[in-house]
């Protein structure tokens, strides 16, 4: 009966964690924490601060933003990931299973891979996902792709390393975060950035977002799952690794005026 204990304890701990898991996900978690480096915190809907954990779930709603030299993995409920790069700021504005998410990238840069079977979507004009930025939307029609947003230029660049993705000029009230009425606009204004090209979306030019063949050494390092941000302002590269188990390898270089710095 005593050897017993231990193994009931250890079972009762395992069946509470998954109960308290799962009731956060039932209480309007819609993402969970699977990797996190360096500092980061949220802010819901109603005001509450926090910082963020490893294994937190995150509710609808809630701003996320990671300091310098730091990242957060998401993995939402649809199973699709998002790796929030260093410096960032973003909203999950909307993320319902029985329609496309809304993610509102204030600052920085994500990098997302929107799972195939996502909503069990089989319709082209639909997008899977949806990313806003103060100057331009995306509908997410593949798999893997990044979006930055340059807060002092205000220039939104979207690089594409599988499947495709629509993108159209907006302005900084335009939408909402309506999903039919972003995907309608899309299908009606927008451009298709295809696998292994990249584009541009300028709110000081008045034409529609340039798209272009993405170069060699971008295309590697989206091979390498890496955050590539080079909005004009400023270049740097997280590269963001990660292996089962929880174990994760993260580098950080910034560079200024040629000079490489920082290694996380």
């Amino acid at each position: 009966m005593k050897r017993l204990l231990p193994v009931f304890f250890i079972m009762s701990i395992i069946i509470y964690t998954l109960f308290n898991q799962n009731s956060y996900a039932s209480d309007g978690g819609v993402a969970k924490v699977i990797m996190l480096k360096g500092e980061a915190k949220g802010k819901q809907k109603d005001g509450k601060e926090f910082v963020i954990t490893k294994d937190q779930w995150i509710l609808e709603g809630t701003v996320l933003k990671t300091h310098q030299k730091s990242f957060v993995k998401l993995l939402f409920i649809d199973k699709s990931q998002m790796n929030l790069g260093p410096d960032s700021q973003m909203e999950i504005a909307k993320f319902k299973k029985e329609e496309a998410g809304v993610i509102n990238l204030v600052t920085g840069s994500l990098r997302s891979k929107v799972t195939k079977d996502y909503m069990d979507n089989q319709e082209t004009d639909k997008s899977k996902l949806i990313i806003k930025t103060k100057t331009a939307a995306m509908g997410v029609r593949g798999t893997d792709f990044q979006v930055s947003f340059n807060q002092n230029t205000e220039a939104t660049g979207l690089d594409v390393w599988e499947g495709q993705v629509m993108m159209a000029k907006i302005g900084p009230e335009e939408m909402g975060f309506n999903p039919a009425a972003i995907d309608n606009m899309l299908n009606t204004q927008g451009v298709v950035v295809k696998e292994g090209t990249e584009a541009i979306a300028n709110p000081k030019s008045s034409a529609p977002p340039e798209v272009k063949a993405m170069p060699a050494d971008k295309i590697e390092a989206g091979k390498s799952n890496q955050i590539v941000s080079d909005s004009n302002s400023k270049k740097e590269e997280t590269k963001i690794e990660g292996k089962a188990e929880g174990k994760v390898e993260g580098k950080v270089e910034g560079k200024a005026e040629g000079k490489a710095e920082g290694k996380t």
